[in-house]
């Protein structure tokens, strides 16, 4: 013991001089927001698609990417992303499920011609991100033009900034705690953090406070300052603000927030990628695109991740680069319309400073930071499976049913359960792989008189988004490009030309499924026996511990402890085809001729939480549950949890015969490619063939690199 002191008497004195205690303040903040940003992470997604104006029947193609706001890289924290088309009611017109393989997923939609002409916006999200709803979501206004339609939608969609998610956070400012942070930044590369305490402030607080700087969830500074009468300044290197948005934090000597500030640092533009083609081209020409690598090294395009659009010019801005996009993301809230599509460069440096003065982080919130006190979430992210949720709810009272098990099942050979128990407001909620099959499901109540009603859901709220208080009303004016568009289309139609090709069918397989209840202690194949009469006969004389007993016009189950030879004190749960059923009528009533085998498990089994006293699964030939009644609050639905994605085709004029082709080719958008990659070299090459629209195309690159950070780049060519 005496040694021991020896040697720990200098360490704790060394610790004391240095000034650098166990669990000092500075550790305590840092260590705070590493595990808030691990249990609260915050996701984006960005869409790149093959144009922003569309005409009503054509076909929509995009590509989606999730990034993980603290690295701002591709994540794969969620395997589904929800694709809306919003009217200007702010109502869906379209909606779809994408796939999402290690955090990109294409997409494709046929945009149905009955739409008006108007403006819509895009909008998707994940189900983690629909917890920090309506501002935690991409959205993007697209134009679409109805060439058979001469009804126009007056108004927008909702856009407007002010929306915001329920209050999470507050952008602390000195009106409300007498401390305010002015911040001067000098070309030398000199920043000036100045603090204005009032001498309210002065009086009800320790003038020791720490000033902490971060970027997206990484902190890059914490420095402890006294305050006094006046102002405080304080000189930081111009290094330690990271690109992007920084979030400048004064919490007082009990590390509780009292001030916050929002100001920009500009990313330095080094893109790494580039494209090269020639600037003017023939009618149904060939279109050589090169992607080189412009870095040398790892950074090859091999480790490229992108999709490349080539569609008309047309004056006006495009929808933005992935690059820009992300500085700002969802986690200000919607930004100002001035701000929308544009280069963030061109962006005057006073209209970003006043949008940050008054903009908040929805996702940095330093008093759930500091406390510990996670918000409640609604919404588990879909890693692994896709959650299918609905409600239970009384008939005649139309309450909601809390506390009651829900059975999931599927039809078939090879059974399937799972159980879910209601919530306060009913709800349940089911766990399924992600697929592009059609899957025929059951969902049911464990106890089948309840009478019930059972109501399957979207899981995720329908009206996310709300109109502005003082819509637009003013009226939709077609520009004359959209007219030769339209024309365009319809020779297309008329001509039956296309350029989705059929879809690649079971491009996502099923796991390799087994019975829930793995291998059963009685597997009885009918076959193997001499064929019985009645199932009561079967189980009498070819299930040894297992009985189906009739009395009067009602049956009973029994299964017989294997070990104490006692039957168990509660009724097996029944299966037909992997089906609960509660009635054993429905089991005496088969044709044993028509059962292909017998499953039992005579022991107590357990899934979860929810016993089995035994189970009975009885398999018929046709392994459907066909001929056979649910009950009535059962509900049997067909349900696909993402659908396959066509490809784009487009002609080729490899030839002179194909190039003097009186089929008109009238393109509106030249080329679209969602999965750019490349062999290893550092010089890729992509073709297509011009069409016979004269017009001027941009050629837009939109991707990730070997880091999974966002690169873009685009270029103008010219057909004539």
């Amino acid at each position: 013991m005496k040694k021991f002191w020896l040697i720990l008497i200098p360490i704790l004195s060394l610790l004391k001089a240095q000034g650098q205690p166990v669990n000092s303040p500075e550790d305590i903040i840092k260590g705070n927001l590493i595990t808030y940003c691990r249990l609260m992470p915050w996701e984006e997604i960005f869409i790149h698609s093959d144009r922003d104006e569309y005409i009503a029947g054509e076909n929509l193609w995009f590509n989606i990417y999730l990034f993980d706001r603290q690295s701002n890289s591709i994540t794969d924290h969620s395997s589904i992303a929800y694709f809306d088309i919003l009217n200007a009611d702010n109502r869906k017109v379209v909606e779809k499920r994408i796939k999402l393989d290690k955090g990109i997923g294409p997409g494709h939609i046929l945009l149905p011609d009955t739409l008006s002409t108007g403006r819509y916006i895009i909008r998707a999200y994940t189900r983690w991100m629909s917890n920090f709803m309506p501002a935690n979501c991409f959205v993007r206004e697209i134009f679409i033009y109805n060439a058979l339609n001469n009804k126009v939608l007056r108004g927008k969609p909702g856009l407007d900034g002010s929306i915001q998610p329920a209050a999470r956070n507050k952008n602390i400012t000195k009106d409300d705690t007498g401390l305010g942070i002015k911040v001067n930044r000098e070309q030398s590369g000199r920043t000036e953090i100045a603090l204005n305490a009032d001498d309210k402030f002065l009086s009800a607080n320790s003038p020791e406070c720490y000033l902490i700087v971060q970027t997206q969830g990484i902190v890059s500074m914490v420095k402890a300052v006294t305050l006094k009468s006046g102002m405080v300044r304080t000189n930081v290197p111009e290094e330690i603000f990271i690109p992007g948005i920084n979030q400048i934090v004064i919490l007082d000597s009990k590390l509780k927030p009292v001030a916050e500030r929002l100001i920009y640092t500009p990313f330095k533009q080094d893109l790494g990628f580039k494209i090269i083609s020639s600037d003017t081209f023939s009618l149904r020409e060939k279109v050589d695109i090169r992607i080189i690598s412009a870095l040398n090294g790892s950074d090859s395009l091999s480790a490229l991740s992108a999709s490349l659009s080539v569609s008309p010019v047309t004056g006006k801005p495009g929808g933005g680069d992935i690059t820009d996009y992300l500085v700002f993301g969802s986690e200000f809230g919607f930004l100002p319309e001035s701000f929308l599509n544009r280069r963030i460069s061109e962006i005057p440096a006073d209209s970003i400073d006043r949008f940050l003065l008054n903009a908040k982080s929805n996702w940095i919130d330093w008093d759930l930071v500091m406390s510990h006190k996670l918000p409640e979430l609604k919404y588990q992210p879909e890693k692994d499976g896709h959650f299918i949720s609905g409600q239970i709810i009384q008939k005649n009272s139309l309450e909601p049913l809390k506390g009651k098990y829900m059975f999931l099942s599927k039809p078939g050979k090879t059974p399937a359960f799972q159980y879910s128990i209601t919530d306060g407001a009913g709800t349940f909620s089911f766990e399924v792989p992600v697929n592009d099959k059609v899957n025929d499901l059951i969902i049911q109540p464990e106890e089948p008189d309840l009478k019930s009603s059972v109501k399957i859901g979207t899981t995720l709220a329908e009206d996310l988004l709300k109109n502005d208080e003082h819509p637009d009303t003013s009226v939709f004016i077609v520009p004359d490009y959209f007219l030769k568009e339209g024309a365009d289309y319809q020779v297309n139609k008329i001509y039956g030309i296309s350029n989705a090709a059929d879809p690649v069918t079971e491009s996502i397989q099923d796991p390799v499924s087994e019975r829930f209840y793995g291998k059963p202690d009685i597997e009885l194949k009918m076959e193997d026996y001499i064929l019985l009469p009645l199932m009561e006969e079967v189980f009498f004389e070819l299930t040894p511990g297992v009985q189906l007993k009739r009395k009067g016009n009602n049956y009973s189950m029994t299964i017989e402890d294997p070990v104490t030879k006692l039957v168990h004190k509660k009724p097996p749960v029944l299966f037909i085809d992997g089906i609960f059923v509660k009635d054993p009528a429905v089991i005496a009533g088969l044709d044993p001729e028509k059962v292909e085998r017998i499953d039992v498990i005579k022991d107590l089994y357990l899934v979860g939480d929810y016993i089995f006293f035994g189970i009975i699964n009885v398999i018929t030939k046709a392994g459907d549950l066909s001929g056979i009644s649910l009950p009535e609050d059962a509900i049997r639905f067909k349900y696909r949890v993402v659908e396959s994605v066509p490809s784009f085709i487009s002609p080729v004029y490899s030839s002179d015969e194909l190039k003097k082709s009186r089929i008109p080719d009238f393109r509106n958008t030249l080329y679209w490619n969602p999965s750019v990659k490349s062999s290893g070299t550092n010089n890729e090459t992509f073709e297509f063939w011009t069409s016979d629209g004269v017009a001027s195309y941009e050629v837009t690159l939109q991707g990730v690199n070997l880091n999974g950070e966002p690169v873009s780049f685009r270029k103008v060519i010219t057909v004539k």
